[in-house]
């Protein structure tokens, strides 16, 4: 309990600085008892114009098939003030294993907006093949808005990524794409395309294992944001 307390708070301070809202790759590996709390940020530079957010998340696996998860979601104001922007819940079932050719998992998430926004439904799938320390990852994401505001249509996000593992050390990039509404029919221009570099490492606090994801993408799409840097801070226990 002392070292939740003591992540907790440091997390709250990342918060309050102002570090944003981060979507990494997923994997699809769930470990039977597991709990782990996250907390990413997401720092986003487009035409000068810098945007900040936070996300704060709690996850248990209750089998070595299913977990679920709850994510908060904050956003920083000009004035420097934090706003709760939405609320995520998150069930993941793994379908295969390493005894597999590919292990695999799916997601179904509900997106609860706070600001006036409308919420989002949908799922993701989860992709991953490891060929001894050198470990490919996919992910495909479908989304719906629902409530008064929302547009029909079907929305799509795919990332595909490739590392290579060594020493607690993992390193490599990873390629995002939101397609946006499918029925928009985007060209590639007004899809939202990134790419960049990936970097994984752990460290200890309060006599526990910290694991830190950072990547940044630099966008190949006028659609996309200039620059992007994602950090993600991650707790087992």
């Amino acid at each position: 309990m002392k070292n939740i307390c003591l992540f907790s708070v440091f997390s709250l301070l990342i918060l309050m600085s102002a570090h944003a809202q981060a979507q990494m790759l997923s994997g699809p590996s769930i470990t039977k008892g597991e709990r782990k709390f996250e907390q990413s940020s997401t720092i986003t530079n487009d035409d000068g114009d810098i945007t900040v957010d936070s996300n704060v998340e709690y996850k248990h696996s209750f089998t070595d098939k299913i977990s679920a998860a709850l994510e908060a979601e904050f956003k920083k104001r000009q004035d420097d003030s934090v706003e709760f922007e939405a609320t995520e819940l998150k069930v993941n079932y793994q379908l295969t294993g390493k005894e597999a050719f590919m292990v695999s998992g799916i997601r179904a998430f509900y997106k609860m907006d706070h600001l006036g926004d409308e919420d989002n439904i949908g799922t993701k799938i989860m992709l991953q093949k490891s060929y001894g320390s050198i470990r490919h990852r996919a992910n495909i994401e479908f989304g719906h808005e629902v409530g008064e505001k929302s547009r029909h249509g079907v929305s799509a996000e795919a990332g595909f990524g490739s590392f290579y593992k060594f020493d607690g050390y993992m390193v490599g990039g990873e390629y995002l794409v939101d397609f946006g509404k499918l029925r928009d029919k985007l060209d590639y221009e007004e899809q939202e395309h990134q790419i960049g570099p990936y970097f994984e490492f752990s460290f200890p606090v309060a006599q526990q294992k910290v694991k830190m994801k950072t990547a940044y993408y630099a966008g190949v799409s006028s659609a996309a944001d200039d620059s992007t840097f994602k950090y993600k801070l991650e707790m087992k226990f």
